[in-house]
């Protein structure tokens, strides 16, 4: 009986402290997000304008890792 009385113990206090860290992080990212400047880089409204910017970006990201100096 004393070892079912520690399980549920141990169990509630497991639960007390998930739920604690749960606020505390809840807490963390309110602050943080409110703390952060609201932006709208990289967000397109037409899908071929999103599509032709990454195609850009990564047709300048290729060319620059595939030009490079190499010495023999």
């Amino acid at each position: 009986m004393k070892n079912k009385r520690n399980f549920t113990y141990f169990i509630g206090g497991i639960l007390l402290v998930s739920l604690l860290v749960l606020v505390v992080q809840s807490q963390y990212l309110n602050t943080t997000k409110s703390a952060a400047p609201e932006t709208s880089l990289g967000t397109f409204t037409n899908p071929e304008v999103a599509y032709q910017e990454c195609k850009t970006i990564l047709s300048e990201v290729s060319k620059a890792l595939n030009t490079s100096d190499t010495t023999n």
